[in-house]
Formats: structure tokens, C-alpha cells, sequence
């Protein structure tokens, strides 16, 4: 009997089908090996783009917050001489702003555009930091604007007994912590207790 007789049937068909088979498995794992990379570098493309999303959305808000504060404060510069206007229309002018080792000296004037008297207001005066200035506090705690005692430099307050109609009428009072620094400040100013009368 030849050896080609006592080789089982089929045998050289089989080894023809696996050739084919050992020759696809290197090139089936260079096409995971592609889709793996462009799957990576898909994901760090995607990532990318959230991370600028994120930054984009971030200054959004911070817009947005910044907009809402300045529509509720009268917020003034520390110029002199300047009539600056709060909301209401009364005017607040500095005559004279000194840098002490008690704080800021101010004196001002008040102005009062309007037919009504006013009597017995509380003129608050308020040194606060620009909104740029505090955008990482502000980014940790959504309500960094509202809580006086952590943003507010210094703050004081006097007391106006009466502000005729059409009237100015003068003040005076030292604002405590306040240092003259590169980057400057705002006042905000505000009223309260004042009585009104024609």
C-alpha cells in the first residue's frame, strides 16, 4: 500500500481551508488594532471638546452672574469729582478720597433729582473687589455675591438727617480695611430707613 492511499481522505482539503484561516488572523488583528485607535482617539477628540464646552458654559454663568449683580447694586468708581448716578437717580459725588492707616477717608456729596424729601437716611458705603477678581471664589460658591461679610473689603455708614428736594447735602466717613492697590475697587452704595415727604 502507497503512502498516499493510507492518508485519510480529505486531508489536503482541510489544510487548504486552514491556510486561508491562519493568513486572516493577522490581518483581523491589525483592523482591531486600527478601530481601537481611531476608537482612542475619538474619545480624546470628544473629551477635548467637552473640557472647551465646559470652560465656554463656565464663562456663561459667570456672565450671567456678573450681569444680575450689577443690575442689583448701585455700584460707583472711587473717582473724585465725578457725578455718578445710582439706579433711583440720586447722585452720589466724592470731593475727596484719602488713603489713611484707619482706612479710605471719604467726602461726598448726595443729590436728590427728585420732587420728594428725605429724612433721616442711612447712607452705606461698601468697598468691594471688581467680579474678575473673585471668579475662582465665585466658581466654588454660587452665592459668593450675597454673603457681604466674605466679599466685601470694608464698609461704613452715616447718617443724612435731610435731603430737600432738588437738594444736595454733604457726608463724610472713613471705610475701614481699604488700601490703595493696583487693582482697584468699586463702592457700592445704597439707602436705608429714609422717610419720604412732599
Amino acid at each position: 500500500m502507497t503512502p498516499e492511499e493510507t492518508e485519510p481522505v480529505g486531508s489536503k482539503a482541510e489544510d487548504v481551508e486552514n491556510r486561508p484561516r491562519k493568513t486572516r488572523r493577522p490581518a483581523l488583528l491589525w483592523i482591531c488594532f486600527g478601530v481601537a485607535i481611531v476608537s482612542l482617539g475619538l474619545s480624546g477628540f470628544a473629551g477635548i471638546m467637552l473640557w472647551r464646552l465646559s470652560i465656554k458654559v463656565g464663562d456663561l454663568n459667570f456672565g450671567q452672574q456678573v450681569t444680575d449683580y450689577d443690575n442689583a447694586n448701585d455700584l460707583l468708581t472711587p473717582d473724585v469729582g465725578v457725578i455718578q448716578f445710582m439706579k433711583r437717580g440720586y447722585s452720589v459725588t466724592f470731593d475727596s478720597l484719602s488713603y489713611t492707616a484707619n482706612g479710605l477717608e471719604v467726602r461726598g456729596t448726595v443729590g436728590n433729582p427728585t420732587q420728594l424729601n428725605l429724612s433721616s437716611i442711612n447712607l452705606k458705603l461698601e468697598a468691594r473687589p471688581f467680579p474678575y477678581q473673585v471668579k475662582d471664589k465665585l466658581k466654588k460658591d454660587p452665592y459668593f455675591f450675597y454673603i457681604s461679610d466674605g466679599f466685601d473689603i470694608g464698609s461704613a455708614q452715616t447718617t443724612i438727617f435731610y435731603l430737600g428736594a432738588g437738594k444736595t447735602e454733604s457726608f463724610a466717613m472713613t471705610i475701614p480695611n481699604v488700601k490703595q492697590t493696583k487693582d482697584g475697587f468699586q463702592i457700592a452704595v445704597s439707602f436705608s430707613g429714609e422717610r419720604y415727604s412732599y
